[in-house]
């Protein structure tokens, strides 16, 4: 964060049931990118609310809860097309060279299978020099 002179604003973030270690992973992998994806001084927001069920029918349909904690990662870096959402959470899937990005396409990946094993959803909107926002829902109730 120093090293790019980013900032990190955060709301209160609700108390979930789930594993610290993978959390702290969910979390680190999320600002990680934020962070190397961006060309100025990164900005990121983080925000948190409740959605129902019904509000979330485009993202899943299968919601096995009635309400879920929607945290919403939001930066300014150099974001992506819409159209490359899914293929970013595969394994070792990447939108940009190694020479011009580093990585190994697995940090996504791993997010997606974190939110799974808490059944929880990862989602992400993004727009190509505009940032990127990235939705992690858990359940209310586990």
């Amino acid at each position: 964060i120093q090293e790019k002179h980013g900032m990190i604003e955060a709301e209160k973030l609700p108390v979930v049931h789930a594993v610290p270690l993978q959390m702290n992973q969910l979390f680190s992998n999320i600002l990680s990118n934020a962070l190397k994806y961006s060309e100025k001084a990164p900005c990121i927001r983080i925000t948190c609310r409740v959605v129902q069920a019904k509000q979330m029918i485009n993202i899943s349909s299968n919601l096995l809860q009635p309400q879920y904690y929607e945290i919403t990662f939001i930066d300014n870096g150099i974001g992506f097309e819409q159209q490359y959402e899914k293929i970013i959470f595969a394994m070792f899937q990447r939108l940009h060279a190694r020479n011009e990005y580093s990585g190994t396409g697995i940090g996504l990946a791993l997010c997606k299978k974190i939110m799974d094993s808490h059944q929880g959803f990862i989602t992400a909107a993004s727009k190509p020099g505009e940032g990127s926002s990235f939705h992690i829902y858990f359940p209310t109730e586990q």
